[in-house]
């Protein structure tokens, strides 16, 4: 009988603290009540834990885009549409292709993950939009990145701090073996009470700790439009 050994690696994730603080005078608060029925201490949360929340996004793909390995053999050329000699609708497909293929290249490599996550730029974003086989998310106004939709395995988010040609494919999955990386929320959104001073002024805080790293870079790959049309 075939035996196998399973090790695991001790994963050191030093969380790091992230703070905002909202500031406001009660006059602001009661105009905002008195004529848009609006509850600013309400409208600080909102945007405070927006703001933490695209940080994380932004930090997570970020690190992600700086381990991916770039493979300029899956970039896909745009410009062949300017000539006419294409149709964009076809040709759309090929980029589908390119995306594949970077995936297959990714478990003939490691054998064990396929990509299932693609984050990209805003221009990159507009193509894959068109793409047969994409399904659009309904995007709400966002902070930072946002999820895009799907196209066949992979999951899509957009994120404005990319290459806005530019395109970063990985793993997630529920068996830590395939993870492309990991998320560690030591403690999550969280804000203090509202506490309001003598100058008529008040203050709230908002904060969280997290960390986040790279465990499996091999599944990580990257590439890019190029041309335009």
């Amino acid at each position: 009988m075939g035996k196998m050994d399973l090790e695991l690696d001790e994963i050191n994730m030093v969380a790091e603290a992230h703070e905002i603080a909202c500031y406001w005078s009660i006059y602001s608060a009661f105009a905002a009540q008195q004529e848009y029925g609006t509850n600013i201490g309400d409208l600080a949360k909102e945007a405070a834990f927006s703001e933490l929340t695209a940080e994380i996004n932004s930090t997570g793909f970020a690190e992600l885009a700086k381990a991916a390995s770039y493979k300029p053999q899956f970039n896909w050329d745009a410009s062949p549409v300017l000539s006419g000699s294409v149709v964009p609708s076809d040709y759309l497909n090929m980029f589908k292709l390119k995306l594949g293929q970077a995936a297959a290249s990714v478990y003939q490599s490691t054998r064990l993950s396929r990509p299932n996550r693609l984050i990209v730029g805003t221009t990159a974003a507009e193509y894959i939009s068109m793409i047969n086989g994409f399904q659009a998310e309904n995007v709400e106004e966002s902070v930072g990145p946002y999820k895009l939709g799907t196209l066949d395995q992979f999951t899509i988010y957009v994120d404005p701090n990319y290459d806005t040609n530019s395109w970063v494919m990985c793993c997630k999955s529920n068996d830590i073996r395939r993870n492309s990386a990991l998320f560690g929320e030591y403690m999550p959104l969280t804000n203090t009470d509202a506490i309001g001073l003598a100058n008529a002024s008040v203050q709230q805080g908002y904060a969280s700790m997290y960390a986040t790293k790279i465990v499996n870079p091999d599944t990580v790959v990257s590439g890019k439009i190029l041309g335009s049309f």
